[in-house]
């Protein structure tokens, strides 16, 4: 039967924190209160399993700390044969750490003040650079985005997570491209 029930694990999670540059590490979930003030996630497809991009953009609360922490993290998968070099992605100066096999292909940038962006994609990074330089309308500003805050807004205490998958995205996937 091809349809049998049954829990598989893709180890999607490892694979794009890995990717990232990142590494879990239980030990440190106490303390990412005290760092992270606010966390975005983007992307253009939800394909993770194949090896979509993903752009994290961290708030933070300790900028220096997180820093820090993502050098030990980096400095790791340098030590396993990642290569890190300084790049320019959208006017930016980035270091993008990968191997060859792109098992880990991470793009660092510290912005000014309390962010730090991590992106798998040198275009998806422009793009959030782009929205960042005010070059590109920002999700916020789309009359859909605002209307679905309308419909569930935002609370400081009620809201762990917002998920939002816009019109255009939908038919992105779903249309002959």
């Amino acid at each position: 039967n091809r349809f049998l029930p049954a829990a598989v694990d893709f180890k999607t999670q490892a694979k794009i924190v890995r990717q990232l540059g990142l590494r879990i590490d239980p030990a440190n979930q106490k303390y990412y209160g005290f760092i992270f003030q606010e966390i975005a996630v983007t992307g253009s497809d939800p394909f993770f399993g194949n090896g979509a991009d993903v752009t994290v953009i961290f708030r933070l609360k300790r900028k220096d700390t997180f820093l820090g922490q993502v050098s030990d993290y980096r400095n790791y998968f340098k030590s396993q044969g990642a290569v890190a070099t300084q790049v320019d992605v959208g006017s930016v100066r980035a270091e993008l750490l990968s191997t060859p096999d792109h098992s880990v292909h991470s793009y660092l940038v510290s912005m000014p003040g309390d962010i730090v962006i991590l992106s798998t994609s040198a275009a998806a990074l422009k793009r959030v650079l782009a929205v960042s330089r005010k070059e590109s309308p920002s999700l916020a500003e789309q009359d859909e985005f605002r209307y679905m805050r309308s419909v569930y807004p935002y609370t400081p205490d009620g809201e762990a997570a917002f998920l939002y998958l816009s019109d255009p995205f939908i038919r992105r996937l779903t249309g002959p491209e």
